[in-house]
Parts: structure tokens; sequence; C-alpha cells
């Protein structure tokens, strides 16, 4: 491998193990206050929670686009050979598929949010609450962009858009190589830094947990 791909493979390690470390850390800390505080009735204040369609579609979202990463990362790895087992190519399927549910569940994630009414900030200083609200708005944006360009370099590049069980085909005479360039470097250049903002907001969340706030309880359905 050159310099760039041991590069991008230590990026996708640390990002991997950044993110692994926030899910632990997260987890030990829930077996912690499980253990330690006796919930009643009355021991939490109830908590003001997001629309169930929001709390589904965040969820399903969630699963998509660290999917869309991880399966780039894995892709990055295997390279010219295997990674886990599957090749280069086979890791890129996946990555596509889940780019293009994540781009499809982001309609209907816009959507559910315009229709109902968001619950309030938590409570807090005036500076956290407006960084959460940009770090959202980021992602979306993020998610959108992704998600745009990924489809248009499936399409102007003539191999259409995988979809787990399946591939749709590009419409005729869509092709453009030239787009397809341009759409491939602003997925390219978006993406290799865009997906730091992943472990940035878990670990917002979690440090509204650590503080003993009913995060997890707003957006997490059945909670």
């Amino acid at each position: 491998f050159g310099s760039s791909h041991l590069r991008q493979a230590s990026l996708g390690g640390n990002f991997l193990y950044l993110t692994i470390m926030l899910h632990r850390l997260a987890t030990l800390r829930l077996g912690h206050r499980l253990a330690s505080r006796n919930f009643t009735a009355n021991s939490v204040a109830p908590a003001e929670k997001y629309k169930l369609p929001v709390q589904v579609n965040h969820a399903i979202s969630g699963a998509s686009v660290l999917g869309a990463v991880g399966t780039v990362l894995a892709a990055q790895q295997a390279g010219k050979g295997k990674f886990l087992g599957v090749d280069r190519g086979s890791w890129m399927f996946w990555h596509k598929s889940f780019g293009l549910l994540t781009g499809g569940l982001l309609v209907f994630r816009v959507g559910a949010r315009l229709l109902s009414k968001a619950p309030a900030h938590l409570p807090g200083p005036a500076w956290i609450q407006r960084a959460g609200t940009a770090t959202h708005l980021v992602l979306y944006a993020f998610t959108a962009v992704m998600a745009a360009s990924g489809i248009r370099m499936g399409v102007t590049g003539g191999k259409g858009l995988p979809f787990f069980w399946t591939t749709f085909d590009s419409p005729p005479n869509a092709g453009d190589p030239a787009q397809a360039k341009q759409a491939f470097k602003v997925h390219k250049f978006v993406g290799y830094y865009g997906k730091f903002l992943i472990p940035a907001h878990m670990g917002g969340a979690g440090f509204h947990f650590f503080k003993g706030q009913t995060i997890f309880a707003r957006i997490v359905p059945g909670l």
C-alpha cells in the first residue's frame, strides 16, 4: 500500500476505535447507574420525547449511517485483497446500499421533523444548546450531501444504484464521466472529514447521559 492507503487505514482504525470506546463507556456508565440507583416511578422525571415516527427513523437512520461508514472503511482495509473474507467490491456494494437507504430515510426524517414539534432543549447553558442545534444541522447537511453525491456518482457513472438485493440501472443516456468525477471528489472530501461528526454526536449524547439527563428516553423507541 502507498502512504495514502496507510493513512486511510490508520484514520479508519482510529475512527472505529473511538466509536467503540464511546459505546463501551456509555454501557459501563449505564450499568453503574442501574446498579447504584433504585428506580421508582418518581425517581426520574418524565422525559419530553420526540414523536414515535421521528424516534424510529432516527434509530434506523443511525444504523444505516454506521453501516455506510463501516463498510467503506472495510473496503479501504480490503484494498486489492479481502477484509474479513469479503472483497472490496462487495463491501462497496453494501456501502452504496446503506448510502441509498440513508438518503431515502432523510427525506422522511425531515418531513417528520417539520410536521411534529421537537422537545425543548435539555436544561443547560445556552452555548451547549446552540452547539447541539448546530451539530444536528451539520449532520443533516452531511447526510444530504453524501447521499446526493453518491446517487449522482452512480447515475452519471453508468453503474446504477445498488440496493441490497438489487441494483437500479442508470437512466438511458445519463452517463457523464465529468459529472461522475466531480461527484466523486465531493463525496470523498465530505465523507473523509464528515465521518468524525458521528463520534462527536455520540459524545454529546454521552455528555448529557453522564449528567443524569434522560437523553436516550427522548429519542430511543420504547424507553
